[in-house]
């Protein structure tokens, strides 16, 4: 008795759950060097990448970066592959600063800049605690 794909199979009077040794290809988008450039879509319980209008006019796809357009599709792949259109530039990552007492210095490249507060006493080396 077989059941639906990810149950488990009878076998007899046992059961053991159900393997599969099928390979799944990654999107195109990920085999291609193309980084989605739209919002992201709240799915609920989950957050989805989604494709810019210029990305989807490119291609020929819809947001989800499903084709529509094979032959849009191909032959925007194509030029990218032979290196006819530049990719597009992505956001340069801010630079956090840290002032102790010196010249700033760039110490972290950082996508969105973290603020923190450091008191010089949380920085001194601390004994360690016994505990019984």
């Amino acid at each position: 008795q077989v059941s639906a794909p990810g149950a488990d199979i009878a076998v007899g009077s046992r059961q053991r759950p159900f393997r599969s040794n099928a390979m799944v290809v990654p999107p195109w988008w990920i085999l291609n060097g193309v980084k989605p450039l739209g919002p992201e879509k709240d799915m609920g319980g989950w957050k989805a990448t989604s494709f810019s209008k210029e990305q989807q006019e490119e291609f020929g796809i819809n947001d989800d970066g499903e084709i529509k357009d094979k032959a849009t599709w191909e032959a925007a792949i194509a030029s990218r592959k032979a290196g006819g259109q530049e990719k597009p530039k992505e956001k340069q990552p801010e630079i956090a600063v840290c002032d102790f007492g010196e010249a700033e210095k760039p110490v972290l490249e950082v996508e969105k800049p973290l603020v923190a507060t450091l008191e010089p006493a949380a920085m001194e080396p601390r004994a360690p605690s016994s505990r019984t």
